[in-house]
């Protein structure tokens, strides 16, 4: 059973932070110039990108049978959080 549960953990893990990675990386997909003005017009992908990692992580842990709230959460704010650095130029 537990090898089960660590699996589907995976896999819902995998889905989530494929998508969390996707929807952020789409902010760069834009003809508007590099900026704050891309970031203004797209403001809702950086969103979403944290909605499904937090999900993915969420997810993973609760069918672990482990807390949820844990400092892994901010981990998956790591994906929006670096293409948004990335298209107002900050890295």
């Amino acid at each position: 059973m537990t090898v089960l549960r660590w699996l589907l953990a995976l896999l819902v893990f995998a889905f989530f932070m494929y998508w969390s990675i996707t929807l952020a990386g789409l902010l760069g997909w834009s003809t508007t110039p590099r900026g704050p003005q891309r970031l203004a017009e797209r403001w809702h992908l950086p969103l979403l990108a944290v909605c499904s990692g937090v999900l993915a992580v969420a997810l993973a842990r609760r069918i672990l049978g482990l807390r949820v709230l844990s400092p892994w959460l901010l981990a998956a704010v790591l994906p929006a959080a670096y293409f948004v650095s990335v298209e107002t130029g900050v890295v």
